[in-house]
């Protein structure tokens, strides 16, 4: 039986007009946000029939070719269904799903700038991430984060004092460089040794943290309305830098631990860039296999689009040594390699790097002393004292067993207590995993609402929903766990409460 229902014109041309004149974005995006905000506010409910596309144009005053893309990119999104010969209706979408494209609301009139700011500023400045705060700091399983009571503070609190105090006047300068030639030169050796990752100290920008790098990027890659790839569910970081570009975003889903090439180039033949994270897909876990690799440099060679391979926490790898970057495996020089020192040693260094194809080195070493976003020479200095000493090896190593340990640990727990309710997806890197649902009554709960009530409890989680560019199938729907700054006690103590929560859900 068709449960959809009609939406008048008059209905829906008062929802939607008010305001479309005066949006500083396209005429197509403005009501494609106007449109969406309607669903997820659940103005607009499941299977309601909207009106064609040229009784929209007629009533609102706009082109029809205005609404057709509008409505393309709903229903790429997953917003609106297309049913042949019956017309557009609304996707199956809570209102009150946390998805993460909710998260991202331009600003959309004129009356919400009462700073004049730039369109651009607007824009920028209303696009948030999810709200990913926690119950309190460092609790099980909050994710993203190092074991920062680990921190090396005695040994580069002596580098620290010694490069103080026999640096020259040429390192206390301003540096022009894209970054002091030592520390290039000592990332790029560190990474030919640990990531296969092909370069020269050149070719080397040292950066104000990883999403310095992204922001960079997207501001010298990407025009408004630029089709870009991003992975589906994909890392939050890089959606909010690229929207604020006004990237147009096509998902590259992850499908049973693949990469599906076949949809993303069926919906985008011909992207700007793709967004990748090959080695511990974010967030899902997954490590991009050697077919796949091949494909992305074949593709992105064939249909000339540059690919991010950003590398966040590659060093944490537990099952043999750390996969080739896809940077090394690259013969046309189209991949752009992102790394941080976040993950290995602290957010707080506010240092990371990007490695450039030759060919990009002039223009972003001029963009990145026009950004201000260079990392203090103190600090590359120290840095590289630390590196060439071997003692950023040495604590990688270090780290590596620990988190290893935590990480067999919260499997083992799971495992033992918590089977019944959810399965971890094959993971062996990184800092964090994902679990998904097999219990039915969970699956039929959905991620969103089983993460709220383990907040509730003072269990820290992600739902992975949160990272969906549209919504995810309840067999693909789960929890990204981190493990990285918990004891083992921590992580099975943990999972007891987790289990807990979810008998209560069952019931």
């Amino acid at each position: 039986m068709d449960k959809s229902v009609n939406f008048d014109i008059q209905t829906l041309s008062n929802l939607l007009i008010e305001g479309v004149e005066l949006d500083p974005l396209p005429q197509w995006r403005q009501l494609y946000h106007r449109i969406k905000t309607a669903i997820l506010k659940g103005y607009l409910k499941t299977n309601t029939r909207l009106p064609s596309s040229r009784d929209m144009a007629k009533q609102l005053g706009l082109s029809r070719n205005t609404i057709t893309a509008a409505f393309d990119q709903l229903i790429a999104e997953g917003y609106l269904i297309s049913k042949q010969g019956s017309g557009t209706f609304v996707a199956n979408i809570s209102p009150d799903d946390a998805l993460f494209l909710q998260n991202f609301k331009p600003a959309i009139t004129n009356k919400q700038n009462p700073l004049n700011l730039s369109n651009r500023g607007l824009h920028m400045s209303a696009i948030t991430r999810p709200n990913f705060s926690q119950t309190s700091r460092y609790t099980p399983f909050q994710s993203g984060v190092p074991d920062l009571s680990y921190f090396p503070k005695v040994e580069l609190s002596k580098i620290f004092a010694n490069v103080t105090k026999t640096a020259n006047a040429d390192q206390l300068d301003y540096d022009y460089s894209g970054g002091l030639v030592g520390f290039r030169q000592a990332i790029a050796s560190y990474l030919a040794a640990s990531r296969g990752v092909i370069c020269n100290a050149d070719q080397v920008l040292i950066v104000s943290g990883s999403q310095a790098a992204l922001d960079m990027i997207a501001r010298m890659m990407i025009d408004i309305d630029d089709d870009i790839w991003i992975e589906h569910p994909g890392y939050g970081g890089a959606y909010s830098a690229f929207n604020s570009a006004g990237a147009k975003f096509n998902a590259l889903p992850i499908i049973n631990d693949r990469h599906d090439f076949e949809t993303a180039i069926k919906n985008c033949p011909n992207p700007k860039l793709a967004y990748l994270t090959p080695s511990h897909q974010h967030p899902t876990g997954v490590t991009m296999n050697l077919k796949d690799r091949q494909t992305i440099l074949q593709l992105a060679q064939k249909h000339n689009f540059w690919v991010i391979e950003d590398d966040y926490d590659s060093e944490f790898r537990y099952d043999g040594r750390p996969l080739a970057a896809l940077q090394g495996q690259d013969q046309s020089e189209r991949v752009i390699y992102l790394g941080t020192f976040s993950k290995t040693l602290s957010p707080a260094l506010r240092c990371a790097y990007i490695i450039l194809p030759k060919k990009l080195i002039s223009p972003f070493k001029t963009a990145l002393f026009n950004s201000g976003m260079m990392v203090p020479n103190i600090m590359q200095m120290a840095l590289t004292q630390f590196i060439n000493e071997g003692q950023y090896m040495l604590h990688i190593r270090k780290m590596r067993t620990l988190y290893n340990a935590r990480r067999i640990a919260l499997l083992a727990a799971i495992k033992i207590y918590a089977a019944d309710f959810i399965s971890p997806m094959q993971s062996a890197a990184g800092m964090h995993f994902a679990v998904k649902f097999k219990h039915p009554k969970l699956l039929k709960l959905g991620d969103n609402y089983i993460s709220e009530q383990l907040q509730k409890h003072n269990i820290s989680n992600r739902p992975l929903s949160a990272y969906a560019l549209q919504a995810l199938e309840p067999d693909q729907q789960g929890l990204l766990l981190g493990f990285a700054p918990f004891t083992e006690k921590q992580l099975t103590d943990a999972t007891h409460k987790m289990v807990n929560v979810f008998n209560k859900l069952v019931e």
